[in-house]
């Protein structure tokens, strides 16, 4: 049993590969040439951290090559220019040309009902809220036949424009509108001003392509124990270098693997550990998903027979300087106590939700049984005020942060390590199955 503490992480440890994610390399759009390289480096990353066989597993992906939209409202005599995001997935107009047209509000979810076939037909459709909060509501929109999609996005109201996706699965089984963000107080200020027309194109193109996820492993002594599997994404929406969402948690998983690797050096861990950064994150979860399909229903991966995880842990967005340090957390009531108690005791104070959320990388493992944590940072009602927007940048990171919610975790997941038996129940109850199943069905075509 391993008795000293590990040293602790410090921000000078997490600097070089936030710098090179994020200002060397980018933009990292799911299956382009720069989210490659970042798959290419992280790969390498883990090598020098002593993980072995370090791989990328493929999977296809629709990658969002160009995409450049234009609108504009009345202003005066003129036409004036708005600042605009196209979400990926979204078609191009059925005109390459500006086109004019009447704009119709809907607030959703409640006017939902205003959805009628053909009712939205050369038309702008402006969505207030939840762009879709099902796939009846999904398919209710595309239906309306509306030329464009003009969303904004309630939980974020700022005077910037907010990327942001259209759910693959839906977009292939239903189809896609064009469809871009418009930021809140710019749309506020429409209304207010009575503003009934606009004029907008989109032109995008998206091709099939390969993203990658990378892979690397820490042996633990006992092959027969459940597996640690430590994931992140590294992929970003368009228009920002994602410093936040996800390269935060690209340098948390790549600092645990160097802690580890160095750590099991003198002493091996009795469970094996797994590092994994995801590509497609921002389509939701697409290489998630991808490597679940692959690697725990047929319960081998390209390196052979994998040691089935016991946990999944995911970092996701968790360097905001100022905001509240949350732990979504899917499994049972045992699990979310001793992992408080743990926390609580290395100083880490979390709010934990205890909800079934398929939106990040832990919920396609929470499709296959694999109870998981998703550590994040959200800083307002919303989630965060820099989310996929040009403002997730470096300035706006804090490592310190960052720093203090791995060190808190480090003692965590060596005790886990070392464990022969989990000190938690790890099954789900009732209730939570019903909704894994659903949501895995509906957002996800995946049947575990």
């Amino acid at each position: 049993m391993r008795n000293s503490p590990l040293p602790p992480i410090r921000p000078d440890d997490l600097l070089p590969v936030w710098q090179v994610l994020c200002s060397q390399i980018g933009q990292r759009i799911a299956g382009t040439d720069d989210e490659h390289r970042a798959a290419r480096y992280l790969a390498d990353e883990f090598r020098s951290a002593g993980l072995s066989d370090v791989r990328l597993e493929a999977f296809d992906c629709n990658s969002l090559q160009s995409a450049a939209a234009e609108l504009l409202i009345r202003s005066g005599p003129s036409w004036q220019d708005v600042p605009c995001e196209v979400l990926v997935g979204s078609p191009s107009t059925a005109s390459a040309k500006l086109t004019e047209l009447d704009l119709l509000w809907v607030e959703m979810p409640e006017q939902a009902t205003l959805l009628k076939p053909g009712s939205m037909k050369g038309k702008a459709l402006g969505i207030f809220g939840p762009l879709a909060t099902n796939t009846a509501h999904h398919r209710a929109i595309v239906k309306t036949g509306a030329a464009i999609v003009l969303w904004v996005d309630d939980r974020m109201p700022f005077p910037y424009a907010k990327a942001d996706g259209i759910l693959p699965a839906w977009a292939r089984r239903h189809g896609a509108l064009p469809t871009i963000g418009v930021p809140y107080r710019t749309a506020y200020e429409w209304r207010l001003r009575g503003l009934t027309r606009i004029r907008a194109r989109v032109l995008t193109r998206h091709v099939k392509a390969d993203s990658h996820n990378v892979i690397g492993d820490l042996a633990g002594a006992d092959p027969s124990l459940g597996s640690i599997v430590f994931g992140c994404h590294y992929d970003t929406q368009v228009g920002n270098v994602g410093a936040d969402d996800n390269a935060s948690g690209a340098v948390a998983v790549v600092a645990l693997a160097r802690l580890f690797a160095t750590a099991a050096r003198n002493q091996a861990f009795a469970r094996t550990m797994r590092f994994i950064a995801f590509g497609a994150e921002e389509q939701l979860s697409v290489g998630s998903r991808a490597y679940c399909l692959t690697n725990l229903r047929n319960k081998k991966g390209t390196a052979g027979v994998l040691v089935p995880p016991a946990i999944m842990v995911n970092f996701d967005s968790i360097s905001s300087a100022l905001g509240h340090t949350e732990l979504i957390l899917a499994g049972s009531d045992n699990m979310e106590r001793w992992t408080k108690s743990r926390l609580d005791r290395n100083g880490l104070s979390v709010r934990i939700t205890r909800e079934v959320n398929p939106f990040s990388d832990h919920f396609p493992f929470t499709a296959f049984g694999v109870p998981a944590v998703w550590f994040c940072r959200p800083n307002c009602p919303g989630g965060r005020w820099q989310h996929h927007c040009i403002h997730d940048t470096l300035e706006n990171c804090s490592p310190e942060v960052t720093c203090t919610i791995l060190n808190s975790l480090v003692p965590v997941v060596a005790a886990l390590a070392n464990a022969r038996q989990l000190p938690f129940n790890p099954d789900f109850n009732r209730e939570q199955r019903k909704l894994i199943h659903q949501y895995a069905r509906e957002l996800y075509d995946m049947r575990p």
